[in-house]
């Protein structure tokens, strides 16, 4: 029988949240926080098979989860207590290593997951390349939804036009009108510079969009956590 795929970022994202927020459900089945994050993650609107829709993301894995993260957790290595190894490599290890000092940051990334999928805000539809992103697939989704603002959009590209005359990446400078002519006239993509754990609720302002190519806007989803557009000009190599 086919097994139900490995966690999501966005999955572990809510799973090391709770590990966190509720200590007690570490180690307590019965513990109520596991069943609301189990329905939580049944809800997500991610593509990923289910293969056992009965017990896909039930109790039983939210704990085997939790279970896993105490292999990785010093507090129980350290007094000789030992998880689940499973959970020492992979997604999780990177995932802990990544936010164990940023317990805060971890928890604004979990809210924005919780609220979106609840408000009903979240896209359904994938992003292109969302898989590789390294903010998660739904906090991408909900990222591009503002990015293709289309009022805040031309308004940025019309400042940008009055202030420097033309529109290029500013990243690598790529101007699609100079390069391509009157096909690439106007083209250029939006990029939110506000990390997505801090981003909130409240609407966007225009000058935390930046202008940027397609390549390098996908760089910058790539290459690192809030990468900003300084730090991914500096990696820019002359061809």
């Amino acid at each position: 029988m086919a097994q139900n795929p490995p966690w999501e970022f966005d999955e572990l994202v809510l799973a090391l949240d709770l590990y966190f927020r509720e200590p007690r459900a570490r180690n307590i089945k019965s513990d109520p926080a596991l069943a609301e994050v189990s329905e939580m993650l049944r809800a997500l609107p991610l593509p990923i098979p289910r293969p056992q829709p009965d017990t896909f993301r039930g109790i039983n894995s939210v704990y085997l989860k939790l279970q896993n993260l105490k292999a990785i957790d010093p507090e129980y290595t350290s007094r000789g207590l030992r998880g689940m190894r499973a959970g020492a490599q992979g997604r999780e290890r990177a995932l802990w290593d990544r936010y164990s000092g940023r317990q805060a940051e971890l928890s604004a990334l979990a809210q924005r997951i919780r609220s979106g999928v609840e408000s009903d805000v979240v896209p359904d539809k994938p992003e292109e390349d969302e898989e590789q992103v390294v903010e998660g697939r739904l906090l991408y989704r909900l990222h591009r939804t503002r990015e293709r603002n289309p009022h805040l959009v031309r308004r940025k590209k019309t400042l940008v036009a009055e202030r420097t005359g033309r529109l290029a990446c500013e990243v690598c400078d790529l101007d699609f009108g100079e390069r391509y002519g009157d096909a690439g006239e106007g083209f250029i993509e939006c990029h939110h510079i506000v990390p997505l754990h801090a981003a909130g609720e409240r609407a966007t302002r225009v000058d935390e969009l930046a202008l940027v190519c397609p390549n390098c806007h996908r760089m910058l989803h790539r290459a690192a956590e809030g990468m900003s557009i300084a730090e991914l000009r500096d990696r820019l190599i002359d061809p």
